[in-house]
C-alpha cells in the first residue's frame, strides 16, 4: 500500500472462521473513531477543491468560506498552487474515518481542514497518526482463536443437573497473537498482541461461548 494508507502485518494474526476481536477491560478507552493520515498529494488535492469548493455553488457564509479554501491553498496566504514546488517532498494529510465506528458524530470529529506534511516527519497535530494511534488501530483488529475446551462428562448432550461438570483448556493449545501497523514513507509503526509489544494499552480479554444441554434427571422410589 502507498504512503498514503496504513499497511497492516496480520501474518501472526488469529485467522480461520472461528477467531473474535479482544473485549478492553477498561470501559474508558475505545478505538480512534478518526484519525489524519496522508491523503494527496498537491496535484490531487487540487482535482478535489476543483470539484467539491466552488464558491459558485454557495451563498452567504458557505461561500465566503469557501474562497477562504482558496485563498489558503492557492492564493499566496499561505501556500500557492496547492504548494506544488513541495511536490514530493511531502502530502496533504486529511481525515479518515473508522469505518468500525458506530457513532457517526464520533466518525466526523476530526474536522481539521487539510495541512501540509514534510515526509518523515510526524505532525505535532491532535488525532495524527503517530505510534500510539497506529497502536491502538492494531489493537483493534486482533483476533483471538476460538478456545477448545474439553468437557467432564466429555457429551455436551449429557450433562445432568446437580451433577459437577468440568471443563478445562490445553495450555499448550494457545500461541501469540500480534498486528503491526505501519505508515510508509514516514517511518511510523507499532505492534500490537499477546506478546507484550507495542504501546502500553489496556487490558484486553476474549469471549466465546459453548452451547450445553442440560438434563433433568429423576428417581422414582418405590
Amino acid at each position: 500500500m502507498s504512503a498514503r494508507g496504513i499497511t497492516w502485518d496480520e501474518s501472526r494474526n488469529g485467522s480461520g472462521g472461528s477467531v473474535g476481536p479482544l473485549r478492553s477491560t477498561s470501559t474508558a478507552w475505545s478505538p480512534p473513531p478518526c484519525w489524519y493520515a496522508p491523503r494527496w498529494n498537491p496535484e490531487e488535492l487540487r482535482e478535489v477543491a476543483e470539484r467539491i469548493w466552488d464558491p459558485s455553488t454557495q451563498r452567504g457564509t458557505a461561500a465566503s468560506a469557501l474562497g477562504w479554501m482558496w485563498r489558503h491553498y492557492d492564493g499566496g496566504n499561505p501556500y500557492e498552487d496547492f504548494n506544488s514546488e513541495e511536490a514530493g517532498n511531502g502530502m496533504w494529510w486529511g481525515a479518515v474515518q473508522n469505518p468500525n465506528e458506530p457513532d457517526i458524530l464520533a466518525r466526523g470529529s476530526c474536522s481539521n481542514i487539510p495541512f501540509w506534511v514534510e515526509t518523515g516527519e510526524v505532525p505535532d497535530v491532535e488525532g495524527a497518526l503517530s505510534p500510539l494511534i497506529l497502536a491502538e488501530l492494531a489493537y483493534e483488529r486482533i483476533r483471538v482463536p476460538e478456545t477448545n475446551i474439553t468437557l467432564s462428562p466429555e457429551r455436551e448432550d449429557r450433562q445432568v443437573v446437580n451433577l459437577p461438570t468440568w471443563i478445562w483448556a490445553d495450555t499448550g493449545d494457545f500461541s501469540p497473537v500480534a498486528v503491526t501497523a505501519s505508515l510508509d514513507g514516514w517511518d511510523i509503526w507499532a505492534t500490537e498482541g499477546s506478546g507484550d509489544t507495542g504501546d502500553t494499552l489496556p487490558t484486553a480479554v476474549f469471549d466465546t461461548t459453548h452451547d450445553i444441554e442440560v438434563m433433568e434427571v429423576q428417581a422414582v422410589v418405590r
